[in-house]
């Protein structure tokens, strides 16, 4: 593009390349991903604006760059260093609390925002932390950064590329682009020039376009208004501009040059297209970002988020229907700089992969417990142990391609679901034969934590801990196993004493045990013909679990008793039409017989009545 500087070609490169293209927004193409200094990435993420609860959309955003995040320290053990700024004054906040004030009937004399933006700042953080999303290096707030947004504003303007105007400073587009070596619009060209969005980006209680030289500059510095929070400044009392809060506190973090930037799609123009534009205006670098990456929309069943739509939904609203590993698969499944569309069926997709996944583990677990015993059995490999690993290796390196090929996590899934299909499958054929039924658990193990370091580097598993044995759950599990084990050959002893004796009060607090007790401390018991089995579960998702299989059995047998009431209700009906219909048959039988006695009598009356005219014409 002409633009855009490889940081191989940069001064002081020194960075390490590991295989890996990013989707970079400043070129359009997948690009190779070194940083520009050895093993170290420095990043900048826009953070939120906080003047209201954090919704799906700002999850979109934030964790998706966390499994971005994780993959490159987890997976590439690249040094990840990342600052993220909390914009805690701008327009809206302004008019958020405004509003407070009035409909408190407090005056509008002494504009505070602090207290509704340290309740809502401290809400996000809450929402970050149960999603299991990792925490920035540093953290930039507006009202703690003035001096040096100040300062930067400063060396814009004594460079050329600024000027004041009735106490506001704006950034000269024209004098930027007058230079040969500077380019404004890297990101959005088609967009330079756009009046709307660019209105938008100065926010609803800024209009200064008479103020401005062209309609393409920018707020750097807005003069105070009435009923506005304001900063002394070398222009009079003001705030900053939305833009130049995000260069000042980067630059002043990580310098001229940084190696990845990253925000939400909507952010790119005119938010990041002018970023870019003042921060290497005020450092005159060339490139101050060398990889700019973009999380897509994120609309609500095909529509865009909006409290007037009625589809506003907060992260605490939607963690009370779905599990944080369940948010986390859902956007897993999903290309990050793709659209993705919020809706219940993809989400009942996600959680039933979480489900998948869970019940793997457990059965790993199920058969791993007594390893000592196991591996007591036969361990040469036969072809399906062989068969197995070589889906096992096929899988890595087919993981490995499509990590390095911009992050594509949809493919990884895909990937470990088909794999979790192998090693059941394996399970199914080695424990089927009746020769050598002994399953290779040092085969199976290798596999299955191969998949739960996967999904643990994607940051699933807390807190229902998804895959093997990890951290604090590993010890405890070890500590209850044998327990539980001495537990379950007591009960076995009982039931099977009471299924001799045809004790049915013992039989059913055996299963008391099993239904109720088990369940209540998150183990769920299984009994088969050999004996019962256990498997550790998460107590609330076991007992909701077990609440689901209830009322589906309850509505079953409704609907079933449902069935034969209505079926005795047709035979009621069917007996009665008979019925019915017999009776109208004897009815009309009678009626007939009635008709003939009748027609008889007549004519045995006008016999007799014939009879009597003939004698008396004869006498």
């Amino acid at each position: 593009d002409g633009h855009w500087v490889p940081p191989s070609a940069l001064d002081g490169f020194t960075g390490l390349y590991k295989g890996l293209k990013v989707r970079n927004s400043l070129t359009n193409e997948l690009d190779d991903f070194v940083p520009r200094r050895g093993n170290a990435v420095t990043w900048y993420m826009c953070g939120p604006t906080v003047y209201d609860a954090s919704h799906v959309g700002h999850a979109r955003t934030y964790l998706t760059f966390d499994i971005v995040r994780r993959i490159l320290e987890d997976y590439f053990n690249y040094k990840v260093f990342l600052v993220m700024n909390i914009t805690d004054v701008d327009d809206k906040i302004i008019q958020r609390t405004v509003e407070t004030l009035q409909e408190a009937g407090k005056p509008l004399d002494d504009i505070d925002t602090t207290p509704l933006t340290r309740e809502m700042e401290a809400l996000f953080w809450r929402d970050m932390r149960a999603l299991n999303i990792r925490s920035p290096n540093v953290i930039t707030r507006v009202t703690e950064y003035m001096p040096e947004i100040i300062a930067f504003v400063e060396k814009i303007i004594a460079n050329g590329y600024a000027y004041e105007s009735q106490g506001s400073v704006y950034f000269d587009t024209a004098a930027f682009q007058a230079k040969p070596d500077n380019t404004y619009g890297k990101l959005c060209p088609q967009m330079v020039g756009n009046v709307e969005l660019l209105k938008e980006g100065e926010g609803s209680l800024t209009d200064f376009s008479s103020e401005k030289k062209s309609n393409k500059d920018f707020a750097l510095w807005k003069a105070v208004k009435e009923n506005e929070p304001s900063w002394e400044s070398p222009w009079g009392p003001g705030r900053p501009g939305w833009h130049i809060e995000c260069s000042a506190m980067a630059g002043d973090i990580l310098g001229d040059n940084m190696d990845i930037h990253s925000g939400g799609i909507d952010l790119r123009f005119p938010h990041h297209e002018n970023e870019i534009a003042q921060s290497e205006a005020c450092f005159e670098c060339g490139q101050w970002v060398n990889y700019f990456l973009h999380a897509g929309h994120l609309h609500i069943e095909g529509l865009k988020m909006s409290k007037s739509l009625k589809n506003f939904i907060t992260i605490e609203s939607a963690l009370q229907t779905y599990s944080a590993d369940g948010f986390r698969m859902f956007y897993l499944m999903h290309q990050y700089d793709r659209p993705l569309d919020w809706a219940e069926e993809t989400l009942n997709v996600a959680m039933d992969e979480v489900k998948r996944f869970e019940t793997f583990f457990q059965n790993v677990k199920t058969r791993s417990r007594d390893l000592e015993t196991a591996l007591k059995s036969p361990q040469n490999w036969g072809s399906l142990e062989k068969d197995l690993h070589t889906t096992y290796q096929e899988t890595c390196g087919t993981v490995h391609a499509a990590l390095c090929n911009n992050f594509d996590t949809r493919k990884v899934i895909t990937a470990l679901k088909e794999l979790i299909g192998d090693v059941n499958k394996y399970l199914q054929l080695r424990e089927g034969d009746s020769e050598d039924p002994s399953v290779r658990l040092p085969l199976v193990l290798d596999v299955a934590q191969y998949i739960s370091g996967i999904l643990k580097m994607f940051g699933l598993g807390a807190p229902s801990k998804l895959g093997l044995a990890q951290e604090e759950s590993g010890d405890f599990e070890e500590r209850v196993t044998p327990i539980l084990d001495e537990v379950l050959q007591f009960r076995n002893a009982i039931r099977t004493q009471a299924r001799a004796d045809k004790a049915i009060p013992y039989l059913q607090e055996c299963d008391k045990l099993r239904d109720v007790g088990f369940p209540n401390v998150g183990v769920q018991l299984q009994d088969t013909r050999d004996g019962s089995t256990f498997k550790l579960r998460d107590r609330d998702e076991l007992l909701k679990e077990m609440e689901e299989v209830r009322m589906a059995a309850e509505e079953k047998r409704a609907l079933k008793q449902k069935r034969k009431e209505e079926l005795e209700r047709q035979k009621a009906a069917a007996a009665q039409k008979k019925a019915d219909q017999i009776a109208r048959q004897r009815q009309k039988e009678q009626e007939k017989r009635e008709k003939a006695a009748k027609e008889a009598a007549a004519k045995e009356e006008a016999a007799e009545e014939k009879v009597a005219q003939e004698q008396e014409t004869q006498a």
